[in-house]
């Protein structure tokens, strides 16, 4: 048996990613059967979740019957099963207050391998447990994820696919890095040095790629607005100045590129949901701490909303609730937290004991998916934080401005 220490923050809510939480009227029996091979159990999708929440097992020779065991505990009633995949629900562990159990197939009296599941907070989804570096999630609607991973030597953009329980690889360079994907109704978009410079790419598939931005600067990440929003695109770009590097913030429009701020450190570009502001993180130098700031998309002075020594990174504005997500480091670990545009009622979202980054609304605006550095390595999260915004006090955005 193995433990964990990082947890995320117990929410009172079931999670709901991809795939829903099991009600008894869909609940069938695994039929009698099985023709004797042992099984082979490949991958456990979600790898972490709560009790109550379905988990799809997926191999072989799983034959028409058996059972699922969970550490000492079995499981005999499942969603689904059929000789490659099984649909089962997180039981009560034993102990209750486990944190990691080895899951086991077991057909016609023969065990499969174990693989390992982490038991989550209520709410929490654990998607990755590969010891690669996972991380930069956006969603491409509500059900799935992009996210950048160093899997193949290099950074290439991933996803989950449909169904919620198959990765698949969405771009495959050789050379150079490929990262910080941002996604529209159709249209993947990222940063890319895989033709010997960084530039802005947009993709509307495999291999239908056209490049965005041809700078000698180097163009970071890229921040994509809703309809309703002035400007389509939001960049930060390095440029040079006096003999060092500044960075700030673009937009692209109908008259194209237009800088909007001038902070001279301004990273991690984030639209409102009416496109009216973007919130971005500012630095003053190197080793000061990064400020969380918002400013006009068509002009204006930059409006701080985090204490400036909280040292506050990866802005991200939710598109139902009128909130804005970031991390901030206390006591040597950094956590999301979210406030409203104006700075005011900030609520703590994510209680890890480890270094959180990279917060990602999805569209219903009520999960996030973040990245925590947990056993060595960088895994994806997401969370249910609905009851958390609606308990600090926070409502959604008008109707009009929601994508």
């Amino acid at each position: 048996m193995r433990r964990s220490f990082p947890r995320a923050l117990g929410l009172p809510f079931a999670v709901v990613l991809l795939l829903g939480v099991a009600c008894g009227d869909d609940e069938v029996t695994a039929p009698d059967g099985g023709d004797g091979t042992a099984p082979t159990l490949d991958a456990i999708f979600p790898v972490g979740a709560s009790v109550g929440a379905n988990l799809t097992l997926r191999g072989q020779n799983f034959g028409t019957t058996g059972t699922v065991s969970f550490g000492n505990v079995t499981v005999s009633s499942f969603t689904l099963w059929s000789e490659s995949k099984i649909g089962v629900v997180v039981p009560l562990l034993d102990p209750p207050n486990v944190t990691e159990v080895d899951v086991t197939v077991a057909v016609a009296g023969k065990s499969s391998n174990a693989v390992t599941f982490t038991r989550e907070a209520a709410g929490v989804t654990r998607l990755t447990r590969d010891g690669y570096t996972n991380w930069q999630a956006c969603w491409a609607g509500n059900s799935t994820i992009f996210f950048a991973s160093n899997r193949g030597g290099n950074f290439n953009i991933w996803y989950f696919d449909d169904d919620g329980d198959h990765l698949t690889q969405r771009t495959s360079f050789a050379t150079g890095d490929t990262d910080m994907p941002a996604t529209d109704v159709a249209t993947l978009y990222y940063r890319s040095s895989h033709d010997g410079d960084w530039d802005i790419y947009s993709s509307s598939g495999p291999g239908a790629e056209l490049r965005l931005t041809s700078t000698p600067e180097k163009d970071f990440e890229i921040a994509v607005s809703g309809p309703l929003g002035p400007y389509r695109f939001a960049i930060s770009r390095a440029e040079a100045f006096n003999g060092g590097t500044i960075w700030n913030i673009w937009g692209h429009g109908s008259t194209g590129w237009a800088q909007i701020s001038d902070q001279h450190a301004d990273f991690h570009p984030t639209f409102s949901p009416n496109g009216q502001h973007v919130a971005f993180m500012n630095k003053a130098g190197d080793w000061v701490p990064g400020q969380i700031v918002v400013v006009a998309t068509l002009g204006g002075g930059p409006v701080p909303i985090s204490d400036p020594t909280e040292n506050c990174a990866y802005p991200a504005w939710n598109p139902v609730y009128d909130v804005i997500a970031y991390t901030r480091s206390s006591a040597g670990k950094r956590n999301v937290f979210a406030c409203e545009q104006d700075g005011t009622n900030e609520v703590q979202l994510t209680d890890f004991w480890t270094d959180v980054l990279y917060p990602a609304w999805a569209p219903d605006g009520r999960r996030l998916a973040y990245t925590a550095f947990v056993s060595g390595s960088y895994e994806l999260f997401v969370a249910d934080v609905g009851s958390a915004l609606r308990g600090a006090g926070v409502g959604p955005a008008s109707p009009g401005a929601v994508p």
